[in-house]
């Protein structure tokens, strides 16, 4: 069990804070584009959405497709398919993503919960492009976005850590 300094414990909580973060956007994304779908093939079924491209135009006040109707379902439907596909998702993935991460993460993250740590200013940067980011791409190229950073952070977890001296 190896004792981190500041900047080590700081530079570790703050991809753990991306990690987090591109995980729980990505599966946002994808849970609403889910949700979307479900509704949709629910409303004029599988042939017929993939056949016009159906899409949701607009979801409040009520659920808009792209053809000019209206849905009679209400979006809070579609926000709860969205929801119970979201959280239980991207619990699954933050568990496993966490478990991969060598112990120095985890020990790093353990011990800014208990202690109210610092992140790493590059980790904050990163947050806040990355919510934008990945709310505003369209879905391909955004969940192609995030799939390369998390193999970048990933690759680069253990090697960080060995240029640091740990192993």
């Amino acid at each position: 069990m190896a004792v981190l300094n500041i900047k080590q414990s700081e530079s570790l909580r703050g991809r753990a804070l991306v990690i987090w973060l591109v995980i729980t956007l990505s599966m946002l994304r994808i849970a609403s584009w889910i949700s979307t779908q479900i509704i949709l093939i629910h409303a004029y079924g599988w042939k017929r959405v993939s056949r016009e491209h159906l899409q949701m135009a607009r979801w409040k006040p009520l659920l808009v497709v792209s053809n000019g109707e209206v849905l009679p379902t209400s979006p809070f439907v579609q926000y709860l398919i969205g929801v119970a596909i979201w959280i239980p998702s991207a619990i699954l993935l933050l568990v496993l993503a966490f478990r991969l991460l060598p112990q120095p993460y985890q020990e790093a993250m353990n011990e800014g919960t208990k202690k109210g740590g610092a992140y790493a200013i590059w980790s904050i940067l990163s947050v806040i492009f990355l919510f934008f980011a990945l709310n505003m791409l369209p879905l391909k190229l955004a969940l192609l976005c995030a799939s390369i950073l998390l193999a970048v952070l990933f690759l680069t977890a253990r090697a960080s850590l060995v240029a640091d001296g740990e192993t």
